[in-house]
């Protein structure tokens, strides 16, 4: 990434994919990898990539991501 770029990341969470657009927007993390453990569980996940450059001498590039998700097992 240029010098005078950034990149953020926004998630929403919601148990339907409708509740999505109403969803709180936590954010921004801005660390690689974000942690995104202690967020609360949901059955759909949203993500927004935010680049910016505010020089506009550079580009900020996203190359991929990758999300892992765990599923957890009821007790019992």
């Amino acid at each position: 990434m240029h010098q005078d770029t950034s990149l953020s990341v926004y998630v929403k969470l919601a148990n339907t994919r409708e509740a999505l657009a109403t969803a709180f927007r936590h954010g921004p993390f801005e660390n690689s990898p974000a942690n995104l453990s202690g967020l609360p569980k949901s059955s759909f996940i949203q993500l927004e990539f935010v680049l910016e450059s505010p020089s506009r001498q550079g580009s900020p590039t996203l190359r991929g991501y990758q999300l892992e998700w765990a599923c957890q097992q009821p007790i019992g």
